[in-house]
C-alpha cells in the first residue's frame, strides 16, 4: 500500500531509544512526517531525518498542547495521525484504513495499550483516544498535560464533530517503570499539572490528573483526596468520568474507607453496566465483607461482558479484565465457599487464556494437588508448554516435591526445557522419595561440587541428614552457608551451638528435608527449636506436604503442637487439628479446631474441621452404618486462609 494523505505529527525529546521503530511503525501508511523537537540532545533528529522528516525546533515551555500545535500548523496532510516516540502503531489492514480515511467524521478513537510493569509484552492497560483526525484548523489540542483534541471537534457544528471508533491499535511502552525512571516522568507530570493548577485551580480535569499521579504512584490518601473534590463536578458523561469513578473507589478501599467504596461503585455500576474493570472491584468489596456467593454475580457479568468480541470497548481497563484477571477472582471467590473444583476450573480457564499470569500460579498447583489431578495438570502444562514461564514451571516444581509427586517430577526432570538447570535436583528429589538416597546423593554431588546445580549443595546436606551422615552434613551446609548469615545461625542450630535462626533460612532448611521425605530429621529439627520464635514454627506454607508423612511422623509433631500449645497461633492450631484427624484422633482434632476459633471467631475453616472431626467421631460410633460421609475434604484445611 502506497503512502496515503496523512501527517504523523509528533513532539520528541531524546528519543534515540525508541525513535525508529515508531517511525518505522507507521512509515508505510503516511504521507508526511513533522517533528516538533523540543531540544534534543542525543541522535534524535538525525533519526527523524532518516526517515524523511521535517524536524522543527520548539524551545519547551512546559505546555504539551502547544507544543502539539506547532506540528499540527506545519501539518499538509488532509488527515493528521499523532503518536509518541515510545508508541508502536501495530499492523494495520490496508483496506480498512483506506476505508477510514474515506468516511466523512472528523476523527477516530485509536486503542492505546500501555505496558506497564517492567517488560512489554506483560500486564497493560487499555484506553481509547483521539489519535487520528482531519487538517483542520478548528481542530487543536487542549491541555497543558494530557492534552487532546476531543474537547475542540466536539465544539463543531453538526454534524461535523463526529469522532468514531477504529481498529486503529497503538502500543505504548511510556509507562514501563524503567521508561519512567529513565525519564523522571513522575516528576515531570506533577510539575506540570502543579503549575496548571496555579494557573486554572478549579479546572476539574487538572484535579483528576492530579489524582491520577498520585494513584500512579501508590500514594491512595492524597489520590482519594484529590478524586473526590472532583467527582461533584463531572457528569457521568464525561469521557474520564468512568476512570474517575473506579480510581476513586479502589483508593478509599485502600485506605480503609470500604463503605464509602461499596456506595460508590453501586452508583457507578448504575451508570457503566459494562464496565468490567468496575464489576471487579465491586467483587472484590464483596469478598472484603465475606459476601463471597454474591461477589460470583459481577463476576459473572464481567465474563459474559469479556466474551463479546465484538464489543468495542470505552472504557481505560487493566489487561485480563472481563477474561483471565475475572477467572483469577472467581476462582478466589470459590476458595474462600471452599468450593475447590469450581476454583480449579476457573483457574484452568484463566492460564488457557493466559498462560503467564502469575498470580494463578501461586495458588492453582496446590489445589490441583489436593484434588487429585496432578496428571490432568501435567497434560496441559506440557501442551502449552511454550507459552509457559520459567516461573511457572518453578512454582509447580515446589508445589510437586513439597507434596511427594515423585512420577511427576521424573517427567518434568526429563520434559521440561524451562527448568534444565534444576533437572538433576528433581531427579535426586524423585529418588530420594523412593527411598534410593544413596543413589539421589551420587547423583547430586557432581554437580554440588561445581556449584551449578541450583540448591544442589542444600540437597545433598539434607541427604546427608537423612542417612545419618552428620559430619558430611555439617561440612556441606557450612559451605552452603558460606555467605548467608541466615543459614550460617541455621548451622548453629543444628550444632547444638545455638544461634538466632531467621525464618528464610529455617523454611528452606524445612522445606529441604519435607522434599526427601526426611521426616525423622525433620522431628529432630523441630524439637531443637527455641520454645519462642518470632515466627510460625510449623510449615505452614506447605502443610499439604505433611499428608504424606508417616503417620509416627504426625503424631510426633502433634505432640510437639502440644508441648508449644500456649505459644501457638490460630493458623498453627488450625493445622494441629488437620494432623489430628489424619491420625484419627477426632475428639482431639475438635479441641484444636475449637482452640483455633477462639482465636479467630469470625473464620469458617475451624467450623468445617469440628464438623469433620465431630461427623468422624459420629462414623465411628455408628460402626459405618448408614452414615453419609461429607461432602468437603479436609486435608483442605492444610491452604486454607492462606
Amino acid at each position: 500500500m502506497g503512502p496515503l494523505n496523512v501527517s504523523l505529527c509528533m513532539i520528541v525529546r531524546d528519543e534515540e531509544a525508541f525513535l525508529e521503530r515508531c517511525l518505522a511503525s507507521a512509515a508505510g501508511i503516511v504521507s508526511e512526517i513533522i517533528i516538533v523537537d523540543t531540544g534534543s540532545v542525543d541522535g534524535s533528529r538525525e533519526i527523524a531525518k532518516r526517515f524523511g522528516a521535517e524536524v522543527l525546533e520548539f524551545p519547551w515551555s512546559g505546555d504539551f498542547a502547544a507544543a502539539r500545535n506547532a506540528g499540527l500548523q506545519r501539518a499538509s496532510g488532509q488527515w493528521i495521525l499523532v503518536m509518541d516516540a515510545d508508541e508502536r502503531l501495530l499492523a494495520v489492514n490496508e483496506a480498512a484504513w483506506a476505508s477510514l480515511l474515506r468516511q466523512d467524521t472528523a476523527g477516530y478513537y485509536v486503542k492505546l495499550i500501555s505496558y506497564v510493569g517492567d517488560r512489554t509484552g506483560g500486564d497493560y492497560v487499555t484506553d481509547y483516544a483521539c489519535r487520528l483526525f482531519r487538517n483542520d484548523a478548528r481542530i487543536r489540542f487542549e491541555g497543558m498535560i494530557h492534552e487532546e483534541v476531543v474537547t475542540s471537534i466536539r465544539r463543531l457544528p453538526e454534524p461535523e464533530g463526529i469522532i468514531r471508533p477504529s481498529p486503529i491499535t497503538i502500543a505504548h511502552d511510556g509507562y514501563l517503570e524503567p521508561v519512567l525512571a529513565r525519564k523522571n516522568k513522575k516528576r515531570r507530570n506533577m510539575d506540570i499539572i502543579r503549575e496548571a493548577l496555579r494557573r486554572t485551580p478549579d479546572d476539574p480535569v487538572l484535579h483528576y490528573a492530579l489524582g491520577s499521579e498520585f494513584f500512579q504512584n501508590g500514594h491512595y490518601a492524597a489520590a482519594a483526596a484529590a478524586f473526590q473534590a472532583t467527582l461533584p463536578h463531572i457528569s457521568p458523561r464525561e469521557g474520564y468520568a468512568s476512570d474517575l469513578m473506579l480510581k476513586t473507589a479502589y483508593a478509599l478501599r485502600e485506605t480503609g474507607e470500604r463503605a464509602q467504596a461499596r456506595r460508590l461503585v453501586e452508583k457507578a455500576v448504575a451508570h457503566y453496566p459494562d464496565f468490567t474493570d468496575l464489576l471487579e472491584l465491586q467483587a472484590i468489596l464483596l469478598m472484603d465483607d465475606e459476601q463471597y456467593a454474591s461477589s460470583l454475580l459481577p463476576l459473572a457479568s464481567a465474563l459474559r461482558i469479556g466474551a463479546d468480541v465484538q464489543r468495542q470497548y470505552l472504557y481505560n481497563s487493566a489487561s485480563g479484565s472481563g477474561t483471565y484477571q475475572t477467572r483469577y477472582l472467581t476462582g478466589l471467590a470459590y476458595e474462600r465457599m471452599y468450593r475447590w473444583e469450581d476454583a480449579h476450573e476457573q483457574y484452568e480457564a484463566a492460564i488457557a487464556d493466559r498462560a503467564d499470569y502469575m498470580p494463578v500460579w501461586h495458588r492453582w498447583p496446590v489445589i490441583a494437588l489436593l484434588l487429585g489431578r496432578t496428571a490432568d495438570m501435567q497434560r496441559l502444562m506440557y501442551a502449552q508448554a511454550a507459552r509457559l514461564p520459567r516461573s511457572a514451571w518453578s512454582l509447580t516444581a515446589n508445589v510437586w516435591m513439597n507434596g511427594q509427586q515423585t512420577d511427576a517430577l521424573r517427567e518434568m526432570a526429563e520434559r521440561c526445557e524451562a527448568l534444565r538447570a534444576e533437572a538433576t535436583v528433581l531427579r535426586a528429589v524423585a529418588l530420594a522419595q523412593d527411598g534410593a538416597d544413596g543413589q539421589a546423593i551420587d547423583l547430586l554431588l557432581p554437580a554440588a561440587s561445581r556449584g551449578n546445580s541450583g540448591d544442589a549443595l542444600l540437597y545433598v546436606w539434607a541427604l546427608y541428614m537423612k542417612t545419618g551422615a552428620s559430619r558430611e552434613a555439617a561440612a556441606c551446609l557450612k559451605r552452603e552457608a558460606g555467605g548467608n548469615p541466615a543459614l550460617r545461625a541455621m548451622a548453629g542450630l543444628i550444632s547444638g551451638e545455638g544461634a538466632e535462626v531467621r525464618e528464610e533460612a529455617y523454611r528452606l532448611c524445612q522445606q529441604t528435608l519435607m522434599q526427601l521425605a526426611a521426616w525423622d530429621c525433620l522431628d529432630a529439627l523441630h524439637a531443637q527449636l527455641p520454645a519462642q520464635l518470632p515466627y510460625p514454627w510449623l510449615p505452614l506454607h506447605a502443610m499439604y506436604g505433611y499428608l504424606h508423612a508417616p503417620f509416627a511422623s504426625k503424631r510426633e509433631l502433634l505432640a510437639q503442637c502440644t508441648r508449644r500449645f500456649a505459644a501457638l497461633g490460630y493458623a498453627e492450631q488450625l493445622a494441629a487439628g488437620l494432623l489430628a484427624l489424619e491420625c484419627g484422633g477426632f475428639a482431639e482434632a475438635a479441641a484444636w479446631f475449637a482452640a483455633a476459633g477462639r482465636q479467630a471467631p469470625d473464620r469458617t475453616a475451624p467450623r468445617i474441621g469440628t464438623v469433620h472431626a465431630h461427623a468422624a467421631m459420629a462414623q465411628e460410633a455408628a460402626r459405618g452404618y448408614g452414615l453419609p460421609a461429607l461432602s468437603s475434604d479436609y486435608r483442605f484445611l492444610s491452604i486454607c486462609d492462606r
